[in-house]
Order: C-alpha cells, then sequence, then structure tokens
C-alpha cells in the first residue's frame, strides 16, 4: 500500500496579492497617521513604560528607548484601527501598573536558607 503525498505544499495567502498579509499589515500601520487624540496616548504609554525603567534602575540604550516608541506606536496605531477609545487604551496601561504594583518583593534570607535548606525571608510591598 503506498500512500501519495503532494509535492506541493498549500498556501493560504491571497493569490491576488503579491505580498504577505503580515508585510500588508505592517504597510497599512505605517501609512496610518495617529490622530491627535490618541498622540496623547502615545505619550503617556512612553512616558509609563520609561518611568517604569527608571524605578529598576534600568538605564536604556538608544536603542532600546527607540525599541519601546516603536512598539507603543503600534500598540496604539492597531488600537486606533480597532476604534478602541483613548480613555480605553490609558485604563488598559494604568491597571497593567497597578497589577504590577500589588505584587510582593521577595527579600531572601540567605542565612535561614541556607541552614535550614528552605526559602526564608520576607515579602514586602
Amino acid at each position: 500500500m503506498s500512500i501519495k503525498k503532494s509535492s506541493k505544499a498549500k498556501h493560504y495567502k491571497n493569490k491576488t496579492a503579491n505580498i504577505s498579509p503580515h508585510k500588508q499589515l505592517s504597510t497599512i500601520i505605517d501609512q496610518t497617521p495617529i490622530l491627535n487624540e490618541y498622540g496623547e496616548v502615545l505619550e503617556f504609554i512612553i512616558k509609563v513604560n520609561l518611568q517604569k525603567s527608571k524605578d529598576n534602575n534600568v538605564c536604556l540604550t538608544g536603542s532600546a528607548r527607540k525599541t519601546i516608541e516603536d512598539a507603543a506606536k503600534q500598540y496604539v496605531l492597531i488600537a486606533q484601527l480597532s476604534h478602541i477609545t483613548p480613555q480605553e487604551i490609558k485604563h488598559k496601561i494604568t491597571q497593567l501598573s497597578q497589577r504590577n504594583r500589588s505584587h510582593a518583593n521577595w527579600k531572601a534570607d540567605i542565612g535561614l536558607e541556607v541552614k535550614y535548606n528552605v526559602m526564608a525571608g520576607l515579602a514586602t510591598k
């Protein structure tokens, strides 16, 4: 019994388009201008992310800063194209920040951990 396999792989991209769906989306994002009300949200997101880095004593290089700005721009553009209001975007960003603040920081007590071979320490907020 012989199983016949097709030698050609099936591609599900749009046959009439000469570029991939990912490239089409990238082109749409690159060509879409940010509206004024979304521009304020973009500045807010960038400021929040840079402040987070500063609070964690992380010194950002120019390329890291550009990556943060590009990611924030893409996030805002996609939200704009999805008709998500600027207030909703801001709410989501602040909600994420509050959730991150609710996690306790663990300060390990190395002496107890070594002596008793268990995790020991103090959770602080």
